[in-house]
């Protein structure tokens, strides 16, 4: 376990789960290491149709298996196919600034395109389940039927994470959260869903008491730099699943937040010049005086690894391969040598 918990796969369960795993893989090589003794035993054509016996026996067990899971439910029309009808992504889609909405309902609202705060359901990573991205979740209705109220502490974390747009199962009191209703209906892909016959709203969050209007993109201020917030500027602004372009002009240079989550993996350019930016929460980056654009890129080093790994792990087994079946007396002397207690496979078939 001290090695396990820190491999891809391993590490996202805890428990019974874990071990379940371990104990599974367990198995798995107890089962082929059977299946080479076996097949020691007998001749080139005695092989192949034990080794196409297990290998075709063991698909059709999985395929048997995969038809009497009860547990998932495979539809006809998954709700990724509504996308494209869905009133709510159109309606942020069309919004002129980059909008950033709170959806309740967990994973589904980054379905829609759009960046979206992290309601996660499962095991979500660390910096999601942290307070200051995830909030104290949105208040509930009173049994009186009035509009849902503004608590204040939720109200300033949604601004404060630069959302834009809140999405809700009840209808708010656009006075005290200080919204506008864009849209109340059936969104064709929402309601299929989260499996709601009933109506869901959407408001725009309007600038608070001070004039300031939530946005996705904003200027901090820090030190000497605070004095030229107010003279920063957003010119055109774009977004990608992975990418996200941003054009700036500043007076004498200013702090440039991008209210996503810094996760590692996210680097930035300016001018496509490669500049050190500060990740410890939302995304910053500072920019000189003028006119810059700001490239976010989301490039993990994890994927690099894993696929270097990959390959070299193809290409350790392709080797063992050809030597297991094209040089297998050179192959038995090695492993005699370096583990003398290891049956080989010609030591096998003798006895």
């Amino acid at each position: 376990m001290p090695v396990a918990r820190h491999l891809p796969g391993f590490n996202f369960f805890r428990g019974p789960g874990r071990y379940g795993i371990v104990t599974t893989l367990a198995f798995a090589l107890l089962a082929g290491r059977g299946l080479d003794v076996l097949v020691a035993r007998r001749g080139r054509f005695g092989r192949c149709v034990m080794i196409g016996l297990v290998f075709w026996s063991t698909c059709g067990d999985l395929w048997l298996v995969s038809r009497m899971v009860t547990n998932v439910v495979i539809v006809a029309e998954p709700m990724i196919s509504f996308r494209e009808a869905s009133q709510v992504r159109r309606l942020l889609r069309d919004e002129p600034s980059l909008p950033r909405l709170y959806c309740p309902g967990q994973n589904v609202g980054n379905l829609l395109g759009v960046s979206c705060l992290p309601v996660y359901l499962g095991i979500s990573p660390t910096e999601y389940a942290d307070p200051k991205f995830s909030g104290a979740g949105m208040p509930t209705p009173a049994n009186d039927g009035r509009p849902v109220a503004a608590e204040d502490e939720f109200s300033q974390w949604l601004r404060d994470s630069g959302v834009t747009h809140v999405l809700s199962f009840y209808p708010l009191d656009e006075s005290s959260w200080r919204a506008t209703l864009l849209w109340r209906g059936v969104d064709e892909m929402l309601n299929f869903s989260w499996q709601r016959r009933e109506p869901i709203y959407l408001y725009r969050l309007e600038p608070d008491a001070s004039g300031q209007s939530p946005s996705r993109i904003g200027f901090a201020a820090r030190g000497e730099d605070s004095r030229d917030t107010e003279a920063s500027a957003t010119l055109r602004a774009q977004t990608e699943a992975n990418r996200v372009v941003i054009e700036t002009e500043s007076r004498s240079g200013a702090w440039l937040v991008l209210k996503d989550l810094g996760y590692p993996g996210w680097s930035a350019r300016i001018d496509d010049r490669l500049v050190e930016a500060d990740v410890d929460g939302f995304r910053t980056v500072h920019v000189p005086r003028g006119v810059h654009r700001v490239t976010w890129t989301y490039r993990p080093r994890s994927v690099l690894v894993g696929a270097a790994l990959s390959l070299l792990t193809l290409f350790v087994l392709a080797t063992l391969g050809h030597l297991r079946f094209w040089h297998r007396a050179w192959l038995d002397r090695c492993l005699a040598r370096v583990l003398p207690c290891l049956p080989t496979a010609s030591s096998v078939q003798n006895r």
